[in-house]
């Protein structure tokens, strides 16, 4: 997935706007994920800073949720939250049980809290997600620094992190 955001923040130039579990298929090799679903993408290029509110809540990066256009490091917090939501099996925000959508988008906008990192996790993906899940924008990485993080599989072999049992999980979790 992270390759992917690179490839469309970089070369492609467009923001996805819903990077979420359901937007993303698993391969069957380990370690391969697709990005899919690119009807909300926009061109980063395009619009006067302000955005129309698309995507999933509880996956929105605050700026996404305050009503800013979106940029390529509101991706990079959609992809913290998918990272939660495919290490749990459940949404970024587990104990929100907002009544609509509204109330999801102003928490994540006007608060200060951040989703909940999941504590089975090694310290190696913990820090994964603190580089994507800062609330400031311009403080989270972007998608071409999360590529060299130690998270992720170095020399395109995704295969590695699971015989090597780097996924960041305990292997006898998995």
């Amino acid at each position: 997935m992270t390759r992917a955001l690179r490839y469309l923040h970089d070369a492609a130039e467009v923001v996805h706007y819903d990077v979420n579990g359901r937007n993303v298929l698993l391969g069957r090799a380990v370690g391969v994920a697709k990005l899919t679903d690119f009807d909300a993408t926009t061109r980063i290029s395009e619009g006067d800073g302000r955005g129309c509110v698309r995507g999933t809540p509880l996956w929105m990066a605050p700026e996404v949720a305050r009503g800013e256009r979106p940029r390529p490091e509101s991706d990079v917090w959609s992809l913290g939250c998918t990272v939660i939501e495919m290490a749990t099996g459940a949404q970024p925000w587990p104990d929100w049980r907002p009544k609509d959508a509204a109330e999801s988008m102003f928490r994540i906008d006007y608060g200060n809290e951040l989703p909940e990192f999941p504590p089975l996790l090694f310290e190696v993906a913990r820090d994964f997600l603190d580089k994507c899940l800062r609330r400031d924008a311009s403080d989270r990485w972007t998608a071409e620094q999360l590529l060299q993080h130690p998270f992720l599989p170095r020399g395109g072999d995704p295969a590695r992190h699971a015989r090597t049992g780097k996924l960041g999980v305990p292997r006898r979790l998995r």
